[in-house]
């Protein structure tokens, strides 16, 4: 590819900052003007924006520092939240949590829109700061674009929204997938509360063993093993995110005790937000010698009679989450379950071989999942190749 001219992107568009409307005066919103937060573009699942959540009127934005862009503007979050763009689909306000580049006739506004999000390591750099984050404006103007003609930069741009159309309908294939889980589970054994299919009941402690974790303190460091351990982090709602594993020293009595086992499940025991106390994954075996922290519960089931998949799919379907949250406690802003909550939670008892279809299946769906991730992470290199491929120029 030859080698493009780099500009600066003042001498290609406009940069207009934002601003919010005294929330004292009701008559400032609810108006037709589309008014842009950060988390308007930090959930979008396109380039473009249309719609934001709160509007403003027309008093509003002559009385604020907010300031009209035409369509075709480039959004930019610029303050904390650092990098997110949209292109406007329709003339609207932001708050002053942008940088918004109004694009001249040189610069398509996909393509600028595309390459700043490529340089989101660049745009944190120009940010600085520890505690708050901005980019100042007068920096932005002077930051060098490579600009090919514009024949180019539509090209760069077809390109580049295929691979996000990939990206998007893997992740759209993924989510419906784990939708499919719960409603598996109600179809094959019915509503845990109502018990239609009228199930003998047994309460969790009499079917598995239930064993707390290990806490963290200074007197570990002279203990003679270092193992790997779960946190609350590691475990999120039916999966895990085994990233980051931390380290702790431990007794070879203590590991005897609390190694995990493949098929063992994980508790989450106390979290800020009421809503992920006690969500549950299966431990995969997939590190030797892991140990779980105490912030998380160890289930370990009897396989002759009731199976890990059943277990994760009650603790994890309304039913189950709803009886850990009325048997839990709350302390300063802290929401727990104890070992003894987990224990007497009531399990209905279908018959083992069901189970075991259930589980086939499930597991089934998984794989289906793995490959649709591995997809996602693929198509999301592929975007990145494309972006490094074709928005770099010759040096």
């Amino acid at each position: 590819m030859s080698a493009f001219v780099r500009v600066p992107l003042e001498e290609i568009c406009t940069v207009v900052g934002g601003g919010t409307p005294r929330r004292s005066k009701a008559v400032y919103f609810g108006g037709t003007i589309p008014w842009a937060t950060p988390t308007d573009v930090t959930g979008l699942d396109s380039l473009f924006i249309e719609k934001t959540k709160e509007t403003i009127t027309k008093s509003g934005l002559q009385e604020s520092s907010a300031r009209l862009v035409p369509a075709g503007t480039v959004l930019l979050t610029s303050r904390a939240t650092i990098g997110y763009t949209a292109v406007a689909t329709r003339p609207m306000a932001t708050n002053q949590g942008f940088a918004n580049l109004i694009c001249g006739e040189r610069i398509v506004p996909e393509y600028l829109a595309f390459w700043l999000r490529d340089q989101c390591d660049m745009l944190m750099q120009l940010a600085g700061g520890t505690t708050f984050r901005e980019i100042p404006k007068s920096t932005l103007k002077k930051v060098r674009i490579p600009l090919p003609p514009l024949d180019e930069q539509r090209r760069i741009v077809v390109i580049l929204n295929r691979a996000a159309k990939i990206e998007r309908l893997r992740k759209q294939a993924k989510e419906r997938l784990r939708e499919f889980i719960p409603g598996l589970f109600i179809k094959m054994f019915g509503d845990p509360v109502e018990n239609p299919m009228g199930w003998e009941k047994g309460l969790l402690g009499d079917l598995s063993q239930v064993q707390g974790g290990l806490q963290i303190t200074k007197k570990r460091e002279r203990y003679p093993l270092e193992t790997p351990y779960l946190r609350v982090a590691n475990v999120l709602r039916d999966q895990l995110n085994l990233k980051e594993i931390k380290f702790m020293r431990i007794s070879i009595q203590e590991l005897d005790r609390v190694q995990l086992e493949r098929g063992d499940l994980l508790v989450v025991e106390g979290h800020g937000n009421p809503s992920e106390v006690g969500r549950a994954a299966i431990w995969d075996g997939s590190i030797d010698k892991c140990i779980h922290q105490n912030h998380l519960i160890r289930v370990r089931p009897d396989h002759s009679i009731v199976l890990p998949e059943y277990i994760n799919a009650y603790l994890n379907s309304s039913s189950g989450r709803q009886h850990l949250l009325r048997s839990g406690k709350t302390t300063s802003g802290l929401n727990t379950i104890s070992t003894s909550n987990v224990k007497d939670c009531i399990l209905h008892m279908p018959p083992l071989e069901l189970q075991r279809r259930y589980t086939q299946i499930i597991k089934a769906v998984r794989s289906v999942i793995d490959v649709a991730e591995s997809g996602s992470s693929t198509a999301s290199g592929l975007s990145a190749s494309l972006m490094f491929g074709l928005l770099k120029e010759d040096t």
